[in-house]
């Protein structure tokens, strides 16, 4: 169910580069109605996704807003908490579903630490990545 989520808020909006980040809520709605948000509202209607599916989650925020603010969550299905950024990234085809804090923080270091967080804040998340094993596919044609 997660990879669903993920992948039905990562294909059905559009990325537009203003939300409003006053709730959860307002960012959920504005995806659902109008298919078009930023980071903030891709992950509003993962959330309500999540909540409705009865799928622990946690927001996070990320830390340094210096020069961007960015959203996403951690999830827990059972295995320990892995984060799931379902903000697609333009010009390539990163993807951030379950991933560990070394995989975030990889990516991050070499994106203007566009994934810092407190890791204080937040549960103790996994620390064994299981991006190798055969439980979902990328192809989003992929109907197992």
């Amino acid at each position: 169910i997660v990879f669903a989520i993920y992948k039905w808020t990562w294909s059905n909006i559009a990325y537009k580069d203003s939300s409003d980040k006053s709730s959860w809520v307002k960012g959920a709605y504005q995806a659902f109605k109008n298919k078009t948000g930023d980071c903030f509202t891709y992950f509003a209607a993962a959330k309500a996704l999540y909540m409705v599916a009865g799928i622990e989650n946690v927001d996070i925020e990320k830390s340094d807003t210096s020069h961007s603010r960015h959203y996403w969550s951690l999830v827990n299905i059972g295995d320990g908490w892995y984060h799931v950024d379902c903000t697609p990234r333009k010009g390539n085809d990163d993807k951030f579903f379950m991933v560990t804090d070394e995989e975030l923080e990889a990516y991050s270091k070499k994106h203007s630490n566009s994934h810092i967080f407190d890791k204080s804040k937040y549960p103790e998340r996994a620390t064994k990545s299981i991006q190798e094993k055969k439980f979902y596919s990328w192809r989003w044609d992929y109907k197992g």
